[in-house]
Order: C-alpha cells, then structure tokens, then sequence
C-alpha cells in the first residue's frame, strides 16, 4: 500500500497521472472501498485515494522495496500484500515499470463482510503479509478488479459487498497456500500474530492485556514480555495503536458525534476518549476530523 501520512489530500486524478482508474463506494459522503489500478513510479498514495482503512495490493509487473510496520519487504511480479490499517508500506524504491492493483476499505466495511478467518490464517497475516500469487491467478485477480470497478459505476451495494467478499476468500485461499508452502511461523511469531488478531477484532471491546491473555491462556507478563521481545514493541501500545486505528477511521469515514464513537470504542465518557486521543495522536478528535476536511492544493 503505497501510503503516506503526510500526503495533502488532493482534489482531481489528473494530478496523478500514474492511475489508470480508481472508483470508489461513499456512505454518509466518505470513501468507505476504494479501488484503483496505478502504473509507473510514485513515492505515495495520496491519502484521498485509499480510507483510513485495511488494504490489499497485488504487483503484476516491476518492483517495489520498502518497510511494512519496520519490517524489509520488497515485492515482485506476482506477489500480493495484506496491509492492516496504520501498518503502512513505506516505499524506499519503486522501479519505473510497476504495476499494481489497490485495494482500501474501512472496519466498518469489514464488519459487513462478516469473514469467517480462522485465528491461525489471521496470525500468519500480521506476522508474514506478503506471499507470492500463483501465476495462473493473477489473471482471475485483474478481473475481479476490473468487475468491482465496474459494479462501483452502477452502485448496486449489494452486489458489490457479494463480490468484494468473493474476491477477499479468494485472496485468502492463495494465501493459505501459499502459507503452507513457506517455512511455517515460530511459537513466539504465532503467539503475537495471534494476539494481533484478536486485537483488531476486539480492541473496542477489551482494553486490557488480561483479557487477551486469558484467551491465549497465557499469564499477562509473559505474554508482554513475548511481545516485546518479538515484536519491539509492548502489548499495551499495540491495543492502543488499535484503538486509533479505529477511532480514526470513524472519524474520517462516518458523521457518527465524537460521544456515539467513543461509546463505540469501550470508553466510559467522550472526555476519557479525547484524553486517550489527543495523548497518542496530539490532536482533539474533534481537530483531526475537522483537519481532514480541509482539502489542500
């Protein structure tokens, strides 16, 4: 997911020449599904071409090196790319003759989705997120995108809610192959890819380690130490990055009030939400949804 932060939103294509199309499904007037076909060489996605979301990528030709949640990646003709919220690519280098295909939408998208992901699938996607697609499926890949563009231009939301699920368990199944043919995740991996997971679908929920660690069946200190060492970082700011995570999505892709939000995402009171907010994002609520609307030139 070629995405930057930093990226000022933009109002027209045309200043990016490197789309050979991008269509997209509104509701309550923001982008909750987002697909595009780029070409050739770009530093970032600009921010008003893929929601605050999860994204998937598919590279049919060139290359692109970069860092996915600090880790090295580079991806090849044929390889795909599952991308959960803030854990961004970070392009280093992306050779002139690249082509891919994005995919961007939002939790609340997902929610209607309603994926049945086995637990140990999910784990294997936050710890390894990049596979290799068999050629002979890269063609049915283009198509469907190609399909989803066009269901996007008649707006059927039911037909496009079937097929973008459709082509998410396709994805998955080459993933699962895919998965089984690569060396298989060590118990610390499997363990922290397991406690991401049920981070992301429960972090609204379950603010404490405790509870993720009574469903792992592990003792809250050792599974924070675990973490940490795995993953540099520690389980308390990875339940938190989360929870941004989803308070920043219905932020930006819904007019939900800041109170119908932070009862959304488990806080006692809407003052509580906006003292964890501003704490980890350095804005009010209120602020960083009022900035996004601000479109810069």
């Amino acid at each position: 997911m070629l995405h930057s932060n930093g990226v000022a939103k933009v109002q027209r294509l045309e200043n990016y020449p490197q789309f050979v199309w991008h269509s997209v499904l509104q509701e309550e007037h923001h982008d909750i599904l987002t697909v595009s076909k780029i070409k050739g060489k770009m530093s970032a996605l600009p921010e008003q071409f893929l929601p605050p979301t999860y994204a998937v990528e598919f590279v049919v030709r060139g290359t692109i090196c970069g860092k996915i949640n600090n880790t090295s990646v580079e991806l090849k003709a044929n390889d795909g790319a599952v991308i959960f919220a803030d854990h961004v690519l970070k392009t280093e280098k992306v050779s002139e003759d690249c082509e891919l295909y994005v995919l961007g939408f939002t939790p609340l998208l997902v929610e209607e989705l309603n994926l049945k992901v086995p637990l140990p699938q999910l784990a294997q996607l936050f710890m390894r997120p990049v596979w290799k697609i068999g050629e002979e499926k890269i063609g049915v890949l283009v198509r469907y995108f190609e399909l989803l563009r066009d269901l996007l231009a008649e707006g059927n939301r039911l037909v496009i809610v079937s097929m973008l699920r459709s082509l998410m368990y396709y994805l998955l199944e080459e993933y699962s192959i895919d998965a089984k043919q690569s060396h298989q995740l060590t118990r610390s991996e499997e363990i922290c890819g397991r406690f991401l997971s049920l981070v992301e679908s429960y972090c609204r929920d379950h603010h404490r380690i405790d509870w993720y660690a009574s469903e792992l069946c592990l003792s809250s200190k050792y599974l924070s130490n675990l973490v940490k060492q795995t993953m540099g970082n520690t389980a308390g700011a990875c339940i938190g990055e989360a929870i941004i995570r989803q308070a920043k999505s219905l932020l930006l892709s819904t007019t939900l009030p800041i109170q119908d939000i932070a009862d959304r995402l488990g806080f006692c009171n809407q003052s509580h939400f906006g003292t964890f907010f501003h704490r980890e994002v350095g804005m009010s609520p209120r602020t960083f949804r009022k900035r996004a609307d601000i479109p810069s030139f």
